[in-house]
């Protein structure tokens, strides 16, 4: 059957035990009368559990194929990967008001009203604080959708609609649409390698960030200007955390998902390499002191950030270290009185409305929703544990169909956001993501009993499978339209403004005659 891999009993000579494989490493063997064949892998792929390449050859960046080791040398990856990184942390730093700057160039002939449309939907909110809500609103929602399907993903967009792959992709900070031309980078790539690299670029943009600040640092001091905010520089590190923790806690997640066979554990990913390594204790290490504390600390931090009990450098030290800082937080609690705590004075604003701008502030007998980053975390890491943990694919999507009906009930009892249309455009994101995981649960099924997908009923999953593409395709599909209609109504500007200029310029210009001829 696909996506199983057979191996011999030991209590038992003439039996076999199936291991559920990864996706994309096993495949039905061919059908021989000279053998009894069981096991078979997909393409080049090949040892245990099809978890490594054959001789010669080496693992795809963004795929399970396995390509010639000479055909590994492109080096077009590590310039596209700067490009894309050096992109982000600009957005980052500058993070644009996109949809405010489309909107007032569609109504530039009624600024006024376009500007209390799109930026005052709510009288306590800015124009920073409404973007930010619909940022946290899309990663979520691309990273979560990434994590609930099943199959090929690029089988799934390539032959549809292939921009949405890349959308998919830029949002959880990879650059799976340049697979052809870098999906190998280098000889030697390993399915461990390969899930460091990933994550590689979030320090990537972290390294530039600080060359960025570190630059304009420098100019403003030649210049003998005042230095940029620390405290913008430390909300820009915050951000990227909170929007990149999907992608750190997968890498590691994956690599510590060890299943037992006969009497030793194996890597799921590579089932050559026998758990444990040293890396994975370094790895355990990492989870234990970042991807689990993190939540915890965003729900502890909020408030103390909010209540001025600590300061900005304090937060992003507790962001980065976890786990000793909330002992930290837990033993002063323990040890120091009310009155012995200090306030501080620091302006934290820019941190403030990363972490705070979007949701409700506490007023009156409503505790508001500060601490809600921490359930946007949370939420990531449910979702990711079952991904990476629970081997058999229909009951993996069991678990995230049934959290993601909680994470929608949860969402529609508090409403976090200020804005009421965010709120709304949140419920509707979790309702679409619910309906993918009921979707990818008929084809997980299917897999899970090593049944392919053909027949009459075929038809049916390509329709499912065009209503995710079409879904996924809405937001970049609907900035795309904005972007066209700006254009036009810049032009139809152009062309009603441009008479009226030579009007002017041709009364000037006679006028100027006439004076000199006087």
């Amino acid at each position: 059957r696909p996506n199983f891999w057979g191996y011999p009993n030991s209590n038992n000579s003439d039996g076999l035990i199936f291991y559920p494989c990864p996706e994309g490493y096993c495949q039905t063997p061919p059908r021989r009368s000279d053998a009894r064949q069981y096991n078979h892998c997909v393409g080049k792929r090949s040892g245990f559990l099809c978890g490594k390449c054959a001789p010669e050859h080496s693992e795809t960046l963004f795929s399970t194929k396995c390509r010639k080791k000479n055909q590994c040398n492109n080096h077009m990856f590590w310039i596209i990967t700067i490009l894309y990184t050096a992109a982000m942390a600009v957005y980052l730093f500058m993070k644009p008001p996109i949809i405010n700057f489309l909107w007032k160039k569609i109504f530039w002939f009624r600024k006024r009203e376009g500007y209390t449309a799109i930026g005052e939907l709510d009288g306590t909110m800015d124009e920073n604080s409404e973007s930010d809500g619909y940022l946290k609103i899309v990663f979520y929602f691309y990273q979560a959708a990434e994590l609930l399907m099943v199959g090929s993903a690029e089988h799934l967009f390539l032959h549809k609609i292939p921009f949405v792959l890349s959308i998919i992709e830029v949002l959880n900070f990879e650059i799976h649409a340049l697979q052809r031309p870098i999906g190998c980078p280098f000889a030697g790539l390993t399915a461990v390698t390969k899930e460091v690299l990933l994550s590689g670029t979030i320090f990537l943009i972290l390294a530039e960030l600080v060359t960025i600040y570190c630059l304009h640092f420098a100019v403003n001091k030649i210049r003998r200007k005042q230095g940029p905010s620390v405290i913008h520089f430390i909300a820009v590190i915050v951000e990227l955390l909170l929007l990149s923790y999907e992608r750190l806690a997968e890498s590691s997640l994956n690599l510590m998902h060890c299943f037992p066979v006969g009497k030793e554990k194996r890597l799921f990913i590579d089932a050559d390499i026998v758990c444990w390594q040293w890396w994975q204790y370094v790895l355990l290490t990492y989870i234990i002191v970042f991807v689990v504390p993190f939540m915890l600390v965003l729900y502890v931090g909020s408030s103390k950030l909010y209540d001025a009990s600590i300061s900005a450098k304090e937060f992003l030290g507790a962001c980065i270290l976890p786990l000793p800082f909330l002992m930290y937080w837990l033993c002063k609690k323990a040890f120091l009185t009310r009155s012995n705590t200090s306030r501080v004075t620091q302006n934290n604003r820019d941190l403030l409305e990363v972490l705070h701008g979007p949701f409700r502030e506490p007023k009156g007998n409503d505790n508001g929703t500060l601490y809600w980053e921490s359930v946007l975390i949370g939420r990531r890491l449910v979702l990711l544990y079952c991904h990476a943990f629970i081997t058999n694919s229909m009951f993996r999507l069991i678990c995230m169909s049934v959290a993601c009906i909680f994470i929608m009930l949860h969402h529609v009892i508090k409403s976090p956001f200020k804005d009421s249309i965010a709120n709304r455009s949140e419920t509707a994101s979790l309702l679409i993501l619910t309906v993918m995981a009921v979707i990818n649960l008929s084809k997980a099924t299917l897999m899970s009993f090593g049944i392919t997908i053909d027949g009459p009923a075929t038809s049916y999953l390509e329709f499912l499978d065009w209503f995710q593409v079409c879904v996924l395709a809405f937001v970049p599909s609907m900035l795309a339209v904005f972007l066209v209609i700006a254009v036009l109504s810049q032009f139809c500007r152009l062309i009603l403004f441009l008479p009226k200029a030579i009007s002017r310029f041709a009364k000037q210009k006679k006028s100027s005659v006439l004076l000199a001829f006087f």
